[in-house]
This record gives structure tokens, sequence and C-alpha cells, in this order.
């Protein structure tokens, strides 16, 4: 079987979008309502990225010669908003967020 890396990588950017997008909704943690909105948005991200790499790497959307460039820079573009996304939640320590037990706060509601 041959795998093609692009299409490896685009794959696991996908799934791992899609479970980057449940991060927020886990019950144990607290998290800044304003972080809930950018996991999200770094999840829909990366996915539109993903798919639109998966779509052109397997020939599914054929481009012209003058549209090509300009996808690519837009491609580009949002996989560095993605990008800067998680490092605003790395920064501000909203990816792992504080256990509800530090707080006093039952994690069943």
């Amino acid at each position: 079987m041959d795998i093609n890396p692009p299409i490896l990588a685009n794959a696991v950017i996908i799934g791992c979008s899609i479970l980057f997008a449940l991060f927020p909704f886990d019950k144990r943690r607290i998290r800044a309502s304003w972080a809930k909105y950018v996991f999200l948005a770094f999840s829909v991200l990366g996915f539109l990225v993903g798919v639109a790499n998966l779509a052109l790497r397997l020939h599914l959307v054929v481009l012209d010669q003058e549209s090509v460039g300009p996808v690519n820079v837009v491609l580009v573009g949002m996989m560095g908003m993605a990008i800067g996304l998680a490092f605003t939640l790395v920064v501000s320590g909203q990816l792992t967020g504080a256990k509800r037990a530090q707080f006093g706060v039952s994690a069943q509601r």
C-alpha cells in the first residue's frame, strides 16, 4: 500500500482538529470563556485547511495555474492564524486549564 506522507499528514490534521474541538467541553477543567471560542476557532481553521489541502492533493479540486498561488497563500495564512491561536492558548495557560478541585468546585454539575 502506497501512502503519500502529505496526504497522511492532512488526514492527521483533520482528525486532531476534530479532537481539539472537544477539549473545551471537559468538565474536569476550568477555562476562560474566551479560550473556549479560541479552541473552536483553531479547530475550524485546522479542519478547513486540512480538508482543502487534502482535496487539492487527491485532485478532487483542480485549479488553473492562475489560482494555485492565491489559494496556497490563503491556506498558509489560515494555518498561520491557527498556529497563532494555539500559541495564544499555550502562553495564557488555557490549553490545559485548571482542575476544578483546586477551586473547591465540584466536578459534577
